[in-house]
């Protein structure tokens, strides 16, 4: 699997919470897909820009995590206790339970950011948020639309 099959595999998590109003798109020369070539083509860019965005988010909440005053790892302990049982935060002492909480709030502000950004990025290509990630969708689940869509990718 090469990388941008696994950035469109993975691509759906992040794009796929996106909610915005859905327009209508005309369509001219439709494949078996029921996605023109038109759109496919904004696809592509828009998923090119979207795969920018996501990778400067990670690298900003790479940074909030590392200048958290608790360490990396001690951090992403905490991330997963608090996954499987919520309330096993209340049995934090303070100078990790804080600092934790004040770091998932600078990530939550990221990721709203993002969001954003991504919504603008979409919308910039000349595409609705809802039709992307209907394409999005289709093509994790079509091997040739998929194909397709990378070679738009690398041309």
């Amino acid at each position: 699997m090469n990388n941008k099959t696994k950035i469109l595999t993975l691509s759906l998590l992040t794009v796929g919470l996106m909610l915005v109003p859905w327009s209508v798109f005309s369509q001219t020369d439709e494949s078996e897909s029921g996605f023109s070539d038109v759109e496919l083509t904004l696809f592509a860019k828009a998923f090119d820009s979207v795969q920018k965005v996501q990778t400067e988010g990670n690298d900003k909440i790479d940074s909030a995590i590392k200048e958290s005053e608790i360490a990396t790892e001690r951090f992403f302990e905490i991330y997963g206790i608090t996954q499987n049982d919520p309330q096993a935060a209340n049995q934090l002492p303070p100078e990790e339970l804080d600092p934790f909480i004040e770091t998932m709030d600078e990530i939550a502000a990221i990721q709203q950011g993002l969001q954003e950004k991504m919504i603008a990025a979409v919308r910039e290509e000349g595409l609705d948020v809802n039709r992307f990630n209907d394409i999005l969708a289709m093509v994790q689940q079509d091997p040739s639309l998929q194909r397709r869509v990378e070679s738009l990718l690398d041309s």
